[in-house]
């Protein structure tokens, strides 16, 4: 993945304290979030995944038009369809990486639950119950020299 925002100059991308409307799709870490919520950008990474990408769009910026819901915004192609939180898989585990300022002053409480929910994520994550992927029961099992335990999904889906 790459910030697509990343070294552009400011006459082809500024975009500082203004409100943008994002997709959100549901995951444990968007729950309690509406399909679509406003979220504060204050000179920000805006993510574009690469082909072979492993992991779950969590947020992206509308497409197909203008995301500023109220501020100051040059170049909106830029970021329309992009990402704004990812939830990137790595090794045995995986990586929330959010764009964007859940929480700043001035900023809704909405988009305070990505936070709450991505610090909280080791219950959903088969660590501690249920594995987050599939919902399904998650086990103990011994692994290594040093046998240690690790959780992994009971049905054997693909995140273990």
């Amino acid at each position: 993945m790459t910030n697509v925002v990343a070294g552009l100059r400011s006459d082809e991308f500024f975009c500082s304290g203004a409100l943008l409307r994002a997709d959100v799709k549901e995951h444990p870490v968007t729950a309690g979030m509406p399909p679509q919520a406003d979220l504060l950008f204050e000179r920000n990474e805006v993510f574009d995944t690469k082909p072979g990408f492993r992991g779950t769009v969590l947020a992206s910026y509308i497409s197909n038009h203008n995301p500023l819901r109220s501020g100051y915004l040059i170049g909106p192609e830029k970021i329309e369809g992009k990402a704004a939180a990812l939830d990137a898989v790595m090794g045995q585990g995986h990586v929330i990486l959010i764009g964007f300022r859940t929480q700043w002053r001035g900023q809704s409480h909405g988009t305070y639950k990505l936070m709450f929910n991505a610090a909280v994520l080791q219950q959903f994550d088969g660590s501690g119950g249920d594995c987050y992927a599939c919902g399904n029961a998650a086990r103990r099992r011994r692994t290594g020299r040093r046998a240690r335990a690790r959780r992994e999904c009971a049905s054997g889906c693909s995140r273990k």
